[in-house]
């Protein structure tokens, strides 16, 4: 029954698009909750999560054998966080101010009890958030980064699009389709190669982000671009949510 009304809705049947739209509804209002805090009421949130979920329901292929909550919430999320950011003329609402101060306050008290930097789950913990609110005050609290823009201080500099092009070997064009590509790996590959190839930090320091060892990023990194290099020369690649095959130990 599931199969057939994807099916369905792939062929255009908007009856069954609409039901598909109905009954994940409830998975858009459980991750628009994670945002109420940021100074919005949870249906424009809910309204914003829905642009993600149909993006999601049009670009779902059931064959792959993965689930749909797998694939959308990545998808939901990013057009939560876009909402919050172009629905802030100021820059930085109240509400969100006072959350990237929290935010803060927790890592510098949680990086003098343990000696180092914190994670982001750590200081999720501390205030009992969910590492999506903890990562998206981070986020908001620098300036936005374009995959277009030239990488590191360098005007001239080729923009970060390219610098990944030229580890991946892939000519991209399409900045939606590398969006795509980007919005397909696991999180934790998304921040590795957004720490190291849009903000310009060495391994060691993504390393301290994530709270992994050097050897690990490196090797999740080189996993991470050959995944996207998988997907954006027509291999299927793996769903968000996955870890794709660690690469062998050099």
């Amino acid at each position: 029954m599931e199969r057939s009304l994807w099916e369905r809705a792939r062929r255009g049947d908007r009856q069954a698009r609409e039901e598909l739209v109905a009954r994940n509804l409830p998975l858009v209002r459980h991750v628009a909750r994670r945002f109420t805090g940021f100074g919005h009421d949870l249906d424009d949130l809910v309204q914003a999560g829905t642009v993600g979920l149909l993006q999601a329901i049009d670009g779902f292929d059931p064959a792959r054998g993965y689930q749909f909550s797998t694939y959308a919430v990545p998808v939901i999320l990013g057009e939560i966080r876009r909402f919050l950011r172009e629905n802030d003329p100021v820059g930085m609402g109240r509400a969100l101010r006072a959350r990237v101060a929290r935010v803060r306050h927790a890592a510098a008290s949680l990086e003098q009890r343990l000696g180092r930097r914190a994670t982001a789950a750590e200081v999720a913990a501390e205030l009992g958030w969910d590492v999506a609110e903890v990562t998206f005050a981070l986020e908001s609290a620098q300036a936005p980064l374009s995959l277009d823009e030239p990488a590191g201080d360098d005007p001239d500099a080729p923009p970060r699009l390219d610098r990944v092009a030229a580890e991946t070997g892939v000519d991209w064009h399409d900045v939606i389709a590398v969006r795509a590509a980007l919005a397909r790996l696991p999180e934790r590959l998304r921040a590795i190669v957004a720490l190291r190839f849009f903000q310009d930090r060495t391994q060691a320091e993504v390393a301290a982000a994530v709270g992994l060892s050097q050897p690990q990023v490196s090797r999740l990194e080189r996993a991470a671009l050959e995944e996207l290099r998988r997907v954006l020369s027509g291999g299927e690649g793996v769903a968000a949510g996955e870890e794709p095959a660690r690469p062998s130990a050099p």
